[in-house]
């Protein structure tokens, strides 16, 4: 297989009109250098906080820059004026160079366990990293949880930040990939706001949420490769950025449709011995009791009801399709005999 290539993506660059791309490529080398200060010659913009914006999404390496305390002025009388920015930093200098090469090292180091492997499974090994990897919280501080470098450095993050780190490290696995937001709800069914990723494979697009990829410690791939139809389940778009379509789904959890289909996924999954089965699931009861009563009725007899008896229980969840099938131990059943 050929060596892995890093790329960029710079989508929201391309968002941006060419007054304010103007103003974007003047920032990012400054910024990337660390200087106090630059100056810009651009058409004028009336919202800088946009390209402020569009640059962040696009460069989570940028993690360093305080980027609500930049501050410029405007000299010129048009049309073409000169801004000059005053640029605020995290961290002193020195701490700075510490977090960035810390960082470097620590995507190295993850990134050795994409060697070898497709597009596609570089996606699905940095989603588990990262759902395995990092817990959702907030006791480090705002710079660290909400940027790159809470999910690299402390394994701890908030979704802005662990989809930023997926990007980053995405981008250097050779992977087309950015940052989108919108609202979800949250765990106690409380809707907030969200962010994720779209990745670019083969010519597809996909959304990918680590974040939502840790249920409960466990790392689940319900939330790698889905299409807008899968992800609109449960999340939604906000902002006024566009995004591109995901018209395909690549996520290698199985699905069914109806009860009949949902007993012989459930055949098929109980033999790979795993404690939890996650299905996708459609055309069956919302409610688990009324649930678990037509799946016993329908797997009364044979190889079906041995599996349904070694069932310890389900939890369904209509709103995203998503079915958890908890087994007992082994050796009570075999649904094979």
């Amino acid at each position: 297989m050929a060596a892995i290539t890093s790329v960029h993506s710079d989508f929201y660059r391309r968002q941006l009109s060419p007054a304010e791309g103007a103003l974007y490529d003047g920032l990012l080398p400054a910024i990337l250098e660390g200087k106090s200060s630059c100056t810009v010659n651009a058409l004028q913009v009336k919202n800088l906080g946009r390209v402020i914006h569009a640059l962040v999404l696009d460069w989570p390496e940028t993690f360093f820059w305080k980027d609500p305390a930049t501050r410029y002025s405007l000299q010129g009388g048009g049309p073409v004026f000169t801004y000059r920015f005053e640029l605020a930093y995290r961290y002193p200098p020195s701490e700075c160079a510490l977090k960035r090469q810390r960082v470097k090292d620590a995507a190295q180091t993850i990134l050795r366990g994409c060697e070898g492997k497709s597009a596609f499974e570089r996606v699905a090994y940095l989603y588990d990293v990262l759902a395995g990897m990092v817990s959702y919280g907030t006791e480090i501080t705002p710079q660290q949880y909400a940027t790159i470098e809470g999910p690299l450095l402390e394994a701890r993050g908030i979704c802005s930040g662990i989809a930023r780190a997926f990007k980053y490290l995405a981008n250097l696995a050779g992977v087309s990939c950015l940052v989108v937001h919108g609202r979800c709800p949250n765990p106690k069914g409380v809707v907030e706001s969200h962010a994720w990723n779209i990745v670019q494979v083969d010519g597809h697009c996909h959304h990918v949420d680590a974040t939502w990829g840790n249920q409960q410690g466990r790392v689940s791939r319900a939330y790698l490769a889905l299409s807008d139809t899968e992800i609109q389940y449960d999340h939604t778009f906000t902002g006024n950025w566009p995004q591109p379509g995901c018209s395909t789904s690549r996520c290698p959890l199985p699905t069914a449709n109806g009860i009949p289909a949902l007993a012989e996924a459930l055949l098929l999954q109980k033999a790979l011995g795993l404690p939890v089965t996650e299905l996708r699931v459609t055309g069956v009861p919302g409610d688990n009791s009324e649930l678990l009563r037509q799946l016993g009725k329908h797997c009364s007899f044979g190889k079906k009801g041995r599996c349904f008896q070694a069932l310890k229980g389900i939890a369904y969840n209509p709103s995203n399709r998503m079915l958890y099938a908890y087994w007992k131990k082994k050796g009570l059943f075999s649904i094979f005999h």
